[in-house]
């Protein structure tokens, strides 16, 4: 009778014996799995991030060369608002300049020097004023038209307005008081009565004299 009381009970302990060791297994099945993904997933974020860091840094790069390669330095003085070093491309010119530099001040002569003179890299670009003609009138001719650049003299009494605008210092505002003093006091008898026209004195008739004719 004592055996038959003992005997359910040894198969209760084994079939919870059972079920325990199956949980068990399990549950390190499942710890081992997660551990394995997690490492998985962490050498793929190292791999995306390494290969982003080298894509971001190859990009950065090829947009430093390229700055480079199409930036130069040029150093602009004199009448303009914001003197200074600007980084300008390839193929710009001086009025470019002038315009990134802020403008002309009023006391500017733009008429002595050549707006449409390409830039040139690491070079000195100098607006005068016209205090600064009369003082020395050969002192900002270098971007100008010069004598050297002249097939021939420009006749005040016959030349046209884009004939007059290749002389230096001669805008279109001045070629255009040259052609109607023309017309209204008739020509010049003398080269020397180009200072009649408003804005040109002595200074930047001297800049004018071997270049023009009144014959």
């Amino acid at each position: 009778m004592k055996r038959n009381k003992t005997q359910p009970k040894r198969w209760l302990i084994a079939i919870v014996l059972i079920i325990f060791s199956f949980s068990c297994v399990s549950i390190f099945t499942r710890i081992i799995k997660n551990k394995s993904g997690a490492a998985d997933s962490d050498e793929i974020i190292i791999e995306v991030n390494e290969s982003g860091e080298k894509d971001i840094a190859e990009n950065n790069n090829s947009l430093n060369d390229m700055q480079s390669s199409e930036l130069f330095p040029v150093y602009i003085t004199g009448q303009v608002r914001m003197p200074g070093v600007y980084r300008v491309e390839a193929g710009q010119i001086l009025d470019d300049l002038v315009k990134i530099a802020g403008g002309l001040t009023e006391e500017a002569a733009p008429d002595a020097v050549n707006l449409a003179c390409e830039l040139k890299s690491n070079q000195l670009y100098r607006i005068p004023s016209w205090t600064d003609l009369e003082e020395n009138p050969d002192l900002y001719l270098g971007e100008s038209v010069t004598e050297e650049e002249h097939t021939g003299k420009v006749n005040i009494n016959t030349a046209d307005q884009g004939q007059l605008e290749t002389l230096p210092g001669i805008g279109p505002a001045t070629a255009t008081a040259i052609i109607k003093y023309r017309e209204k006091n008739g020509n010049f008898e003398t080269i020397e009565d180009i200072m009649l026209i408003s804005g040109i004195k002595e200074a930047r008739f001297r800049s004018l004299e071997d270049l023009i004719t009144a014959d």
